[in-house]
């Protein structure tokens, strides 16, 4: 959980920094926003997430990365901003080996995530021409997960009349989050962006049908925004 405390601690610290840079004078540069000023923005990243996994009798039956992209749309000045996004992850699969009864059969599982996301965000210019600035985020939102899972072979056959034997769950939850960036903007209106976000979100139960399942993951990404 180390990188949990660091973003949450880098994320917080840096919002906290936002009201004195507001104090500063503004710059002149079109990169930069009037303190009463608002601008909408809308972009897309890739992602890469990791998850946390409790093992069922020290196994786990889930696979622990994605990758995925999100979409967001945004309205913010030159210091703080609302965020409106949609994430979604590709699917992740794991097989494992059967045991007892099942030896010799194969257990698979494929999950895949995504959610519906909204940000408080907070930005910190760096340099003079304000092209560079550093970002902190605090939000939440409602995070789906589908599951599938299959069992096949000779015991699956004999036990169950059929094989592969396959099921499908999905699991609905609210989650908080925190996150730390930077952007830079290479056009007045084009921006490259990356984040390390941290979701605190439990699919343990419904999802996995027991206390073995997806919860908590750590998110990181690289992404594009045009700000009109």
């Amino acid at each position: 959980m180390k990188h949990l405390t660091f973003t949450a601690a880098a994320a917080l610290a840096g919002l906290t920094c936002f009201p004195f840079a507001a104090l500063a004078e503004p710059a002149q540069n079109g990169n930069h926003y009037s303190i009463y000023g608002m601008r909408p923005y809308i972009g897309a990243e890739y992602q890469y997430s990791t998850t946390d996994v409790d093992p069922f009798y020290g196994t786990e039956l889930f696979d622990d990365s994605y990758n995925g992209g999100a979409a967001f749309l945004g309205l913010r000045d030159k210091y703080f901003g609302l965020e409106l996004g949609y994430m979604q992850t590709g699917e992740g699969g794991k097989n494992i080996a059967g045991s007892g009864a099942f030896a010799g059969d194969t257990f698979s599982t494929k999950s895949e995530l995504s959610g519906i996301t909204l940000d408080l965000m907070g930005y910190m210019p760096v340099d003079n021409d304000g092209k560079f600035e550093i970002i902190g985020s605090v939000g939440g939102g409602y995070y789906m997960a589908d599951v599938d899972t299959t069992l096949s072979g000779p015991a699956t056959t004999a036990f169950y009349g059929a094989s592969p034997v396959t099921s499908s769950t999905d699991d609905n939850q609210w989650g908080g989050r925190v996150g730390i960036g930077a952007q830079y903007f290479i056009m007045p209106n084009l921006s490259l962006r990356a984040m390390a976000r941290y979701t605190w979100v439990d699919f343990t139960g419904s999802a996995a049908g027991d206390d073995y399942g997806v919860e908590d993951f750590a998110t990181y990404s690289a992404g594009v925004a045009f700000h009109f």
